[in-house]
């Protein structure tokens, strides 16, 4: 898909009409803030939007994506719909520092066939951190299973352990008992031994 692409370089951002989706991709150069600041930070872009005769409370972050090193915002119909005007702020943060911070006017072009406002912009936001919650928490189930599976075969690795530990001190029981037997019969060959040679120098009369 094919956008118009505008270099966000000065305070204020023609973005299109009223309602447009995805039409737009706007730039934020990031050079000039990751060669000052270092490029370990991590980069915010707040969307506050307003018409003439009424301001929106809520401020909610806008998607972007890193493209070759900047910061891309493609703003969509829950983006451009409330009305003519949006600021928007590109916040660089190191850490739990904001380092950066620099605002812009956004401004939207009225249009007589984009006139539906839709959900609410932050809806989109919400929705969003509600899945990423779900996915953690799925994963956080597996940990869990994978954890108990990991506990029961420690459990049959300790019991086998124990098993040949059991073993290994009946067969050291049985060695002794052997050592100790083969130690009787060399004692009770040794004395049939002497016997025999008493009783061989008796008859010899020596």
């Amino acid at each position: 898909m094919n956008y118009k692409e505008i270099n966000a370089e000065n305070g204020t951002i023609a973005i299109g009409y009223i309602g447009d989706n995805l039409a737009s991709k706007v730039i934020f150069d990031t050079s000039e803030i990751t060669r000052v600041y270092g490029s370990g930070g991590e980069f915010e872009l707040l969307v506050k939007q307003q018409t003439n005769k009424h301001c929106y409370p809520n401020v909610y972050p806008a998607n972007i994506e890193i493209e070759a090193g900047n910061v891309v915002w493609y703003p969509t119909s829950q983006d451009t719909s409330s009305g003519q005007y949006m600021d928007v702020e590109l916040v660089y943060t190191i850490g739990q520092q904001i380092v950066y911070s620099k605002m812009f006017r956004c401004v939207c072009k009225k249009s007589l066939a984009n006139n539906d406002r839709g959900n609410a912009p932050e809806q989109s936001w919400v929705t969003k951190v509600l899945a990423a919650a779900a996915d953690i928490k799925i994963s956080a189930q597996a940990a869990s299973e994978d954890a108990s599976t990991a506990l029961s075969a420690a459990e049959t690795a300790s019991g086998a352990a124990t098993s040949a530990s059991a073993a290994a001190g009946s067969a050291a029981q049985a060695a002794a008992t052997a050592e100790q037997a083969a130690q009787a019969a060399q004692t009770a060959a040794d004395s049939v031994t002497t016997a025999t040679v008493a009783e061989t120098k008796s008859y010899l009369g020596i």
